[in-house]
């Protein structure tokens, strides 16, 4: 279990792991520079394969839209997040905002729970957060409608990926792969406590986060330099 997204990058670069599961832009860097090649992602009953993010505030902020965060203190989840930076950030721009400037300040919290508790505690005014954690939040009672407060919906994405070495042997790829997406009624029981909302995982290729790529070009993201 790691710590954040570059260091699973890495550990796959160096060899040091197999398979990984990935965020969606940190897949797209892993495959651009560790050898990844994706061949599941995580199929969720109220998301299908895709997500969405929402930008959240304090209910109590008086804040209705994002135009209104200029000037005040906003989480974002890391910065090869995609629900939690790229696509948000995407959506700002589009909207005439700059969150490189327009902002009073940026933090990274390193998860997308961290983002929710932090606009519930107040140490920022906004942050983003994808949207099945923000769902798995409130289900758990971490977070209500008097801490947090959705004011914008982005577009669906690719979700996160499953994704192996491209150099692992092909007998080794086609096993990992028809277990993962073979699984039993009777398996995905016993794994219910990993698999959390998870209800199956289906099958995807690696130009299924095409998309995800083209973004990276509009944000300048280099992604032979992550």
């Amino acid at each position: 279990t790691s710590t954040d997204y570059a260091s699973v990058i890495e550990a796959m670069r160096s060899h040091k792991i197999d398979v990984a599961i990935f965020g969606p832009l940190s897949y797209v860097l892993a495959a651009s520079v560790a050898d990844a090649e994706a061949f599941a992602s995580d199929y969720k009953k109220n998301t299908g394969s895709f997500y969405e993010a929402y930008i959240i505030v304090h209910p109590d902020s008086g804040i209705e839209n994002m135009m209104q965060l200029k000037g005040k203190k906003f989480a974002f989840v890391d910065p090869a997040s995609t629900g939690g930076y790229m696509i948000p950030k995407l959506e700002m721009l589009n909207m005439g905002m700059d969150p490189d400037n327009d902002f009073a300040s940026v933090v990274f919290s390193g998860g997308h729970d961290a983002c929710a508790l932090a606009v519930k505690n107040r140490s920022v005014v906004g942050a983003a957060v994808v949207a099945h954690m923000y769902d798995k939040m409130m289900e758990e009672k971490l977070i209500t409608e008097k801490d947090v407060k959705i004011i914008h919906t982005t577009q669906k994405f690719p979700g996160g990926a499953w994704a192996y070495r491209r150099s692992l042997d092909s007998g080794t790829k086609k096993e990992i792969k028809e277990i993962m997406l073979g699984l039993s009624d009777e398996e995905k029981e016993e794994l219910k406590g990993f698999l959390g909302s998870t209800i199956k995982w289906a099958e995807v290729k690696d130009s299924d986060y095409d998309s995800l790529r083209e973004a990276a070009k509009r944000l300048n993201i280099d992604l032979e330099a992550q």
